[in-house]
């Protein structure tokens, strides 16, 4: 009985009783938050499709930016494969 009382009046006891109180809550919360912010950027992204698909200049941008990219991505390749032979 003593060390039961000695444990309600130990500040850690109180403390990890709060915090798992709190992670509780919060653990509880989380998925609704999660999912409204996923719900949003999903939302933003079919608006920018949508704007994108009737602007014909925009489409042949967002092709272009995708090529580029692609192109950055394989020279990077072929510079890390011509390091690799020369044993840099």
């Amino acid at each position: 009985m003593n060390e039961i009382l000695n444990a309600f009046t130990n500040p850690t006891v109180w403390s990890g009783v709060i915090l798992t109180f709190f992670l509780q809550y919060v653990l509880k919360h989380l998925p609704t938050t999660v999912k409204g912010l996923v719900r949003g950027s999903r939302l933003r992204e079919l608006r920018k499709i949508k704007v994108t698909r009737y602007n014909q200049d925009a489409v042949a941008f967002q092709s272009m930016k995708a090529h580029a990219y692609f192109l950055v991505f394989m020279g990077t390749c072929a510079l890390f494969l011509v390091l690799l032979t020369i044993g840099l």
